[in-house]
């Protein structure tokens, strides 16, 4: 039985007598009219649309619609929804489709290339560092220049296909990159209203299969090599000081190559021999970083002891190049490999593995007290919600004996 429609009094000033009473009037059909306790009223259309129920806000009362007009609109809603169509999902893809084909007359066609550069404004700022910068351009302007001049309002599933497929199987990660990347382009895209249509990336991944797994490994120097590997190292002429003693201290605190090239003095407290680490040199997005204490050992003091004595310290760097800069992750991996002649044999981030090797082989310290001396996160969230400790006692006895393995001279 159909509900009854006129509840409410057509009258105006009767009406009105409403405005005193806040709580949800019914008017029948699914109409209603909302009054809060400040006297502010609304009209509210509940409707049933293929099963699903749905709510839609009519607009005030009275200055935005009349009790007529709320009628007659609620009216139109119920019978496309009677015939099983959403009016107001319909009306604001109209909307939608005639602002971008507005945008598009008196612009011209938005490029994918254009919709990216209007992204990029926005997320180029959240990136840590232009390498990560320039990854996502080169994702685009090379990867993408198949679509890069087509409009992207018209490009379709079928070209998304043409780009990933070359990549899909031969670099899988490369295909990864660019997937999400265009992703994030086309879903920008449609908030400014440049497309109407669904992203095309959509079930990308299981029309292209699985990828192979690729694990990168870091080629690492077995711990054995470390004592002689340092001392051919203090030896070499041919690198810059700065470069020398950031691989030093790199290898001493088994940290990470962008963490020690950014290092500056303030971080480093010499009474309790603490490194701390800021967050935002620790690998990870948001609030996944949090900083890091290294305890140093003695070997490591004595290389900042020596940095402090033999380089200019521009901007507070402890490890500058000779121009005054951070030096590059590449020129630390060029002494390794072309003044030292490690052709492929070791890498600065390998040695993290050299280390984790020699905890669990000689140290035989317990696998978190290494991870912790790493600064992994636990991946296991549920313990990593109730472990708190850093084990920094424990990492400090293991960074003496580290110290003690690798023989540094000061």
């Amino acid at each position: 039985m159909a509900a009854k429609i006129g509840r409410l009094p057509s009258t105006p000033s009767k009406l009105n007598q409403y405005l005193k009473k806040p709580g949800k009037h019914e008017d029948g059909g699914g109409l209603r009219l909302v009054v809060d306790k400040n006297g502010n009223a609304r009209w509210v259309m509940r409707v049933s649309i293929l099963g699903a129920r749905r709510e839609f806000g009519l607009g005030a009362y009275p200055h935005q619609r009349t009790l007529a007009q709320a009628r007659q609109r609620a009216d139109a809603i119920r019978r496309a929804a009677a015939a099983g169509r959403d009016l107001v999902a319909e009306e604001r893809q109209q909307e939608a489709e005639e602002a971008a084909a507005a945008i598009q007359a008196e612009n011209g066609p938005v490029t994918f290339q254009k919709a990216f550069e209007e992204f990029w404004l926005d997320k180029a700022p959240t990136l840590r560092n232009d390498k990560h910068r320039n990854n996502w351009r080169y994702s685009i302007e090379h990867h993408c220049r198949a679509i890069c001049d087509r409009p992207v309002a018209e490009i379709t599933g079928t070209e998304v296909h043409a780009v990933l497929k070359p990549l899909w199987q031969a670099k899988p990660q490369a295909a990864e990159d660019v997937l999400q990347r265009m992703r994030a382009t086309f879903e920008s895209a449609i908030f400014h209203s440049h497309r109407t249509a669904a992203c095309p990336c959509t079930g990308i991944e299981r029309i292209l299969g699985s990828k192979p797994r690729n694990v990168r490994r870091h080629p690492a120097l077995p711990y054995a090599d470390v004592p002689r590997f340092l001392k051919q190292l203090y030896g070499l002429n041919r690198a810059g000081s700065g470069t020398k003693l950031a691989l030093y201290f790199l290898i001493l605190t088994a940290m990470r190559s962008e963490a020690v090239r950014q290092a500056r003095w303030p971080e480093i407290d010499q009474e309790t021999a603490i490194w701390t680490v800021p967050a935002e040199h620790m690998k990870g997005r948001g609030t996944q970083r949090s900083e890091h204490r290294v305890p140093l050992c003695g070997e490591a003091l004595g290389v900042l002891k020596k940095a402090r004595q033999e380089l200019q310290h521009n901007d507070g760097l402890i490890f500058p190049s000779k121009l005054g800069r951070t030096l590059s992750d590449n020129t630390l991996s060029k002494v390794i490999r072309s003044d030292m002649g490690l052709q492929g044999g070791a890498s600065p981030h390998g040695f993290r593995s050299t280390f984790k090797d020699w905890c669990a082989e000689v140290a035989k310290v317990p696998d978190e007290v290494s991870e912790a001396a790493l600064g992994h996160k636990d991946q296991n969230r549920v313990r990593a919600a109730y472990l708190r400790t850093d084990f920094l006692d424990q990492r400090r006895s293991l960074m003496d004996a580290w110290g003690q393995h690798c023989r540094l001279e000061p």
